[in-house]
């Protein structure tokens, strides 16, 4: 299963929304996944257990239960994050892509990329809710990267 969506973080039509450097983007891109308990309504507690020189890996815990994954980094360009199948959980990757289609405007592409492992195939009623609330999650995102950016 694949679902893609994109968010406008600078829209060059809409003077009222104050632009984004591709710096600010990224630092906040990264900062949420650093720190997702700020921008992830649910996690109880999450912790980088290592630094590699590409990204980390992280261990997050959503009441009993644990999800550890791996955080790629492409500086300034892409994050890629790759979730461990869990007994409850498929196997999921989450790609975001900064980009910038035209002079001045950013997009972020996200792609969500499940690995059945083993799980049964989602009914298209709930996979339709799932992609729902991935994309609310990362219009809700984007909106607090701005809100942290811009408030200080």
């Amino acid at each position: 299963m694949r679902f893609e969506h994109i968010i406008v973080v600078n829209d060059i039509l809409n003077p009222l929304v104050d632009p984004l450097t591709l710096e600010q983007i990224w630092t906040g891109l990264v900062g949420s996944l650093e720190d997702p308990a700020r921008f992830l309504p649910g996690i109880d507690t999450a912790k980088i257990t290592a630094r590699t020189s590409d990204g980390f890996r992280r261990e997050l815990h959503f009441g009993h239960t644990v999800i550890h994954d791996r955080v790629r980094l492409v500086p300034r360009s892409r994050l890629e994050v790759t979730f461990e199948s869990t007994p409850e959980v498929p196997g999921l990757t989450r790609t975001l892509t900064i980009e910038a289609p035209v002079e001045g405007e950013y997009i972020v592409r996200f792609v969500y990329e499940r690995r059945p492992e083993g799980h049964a195939p989602i009914e298209p009623a709930y996979l339709q809710v799932l992609e729902d609330a991935w994309l609310a999650a990362d219009i809700d995102l984007i909106a607090q990267v701005r809100r942290e950016l811009t408030t200080h």
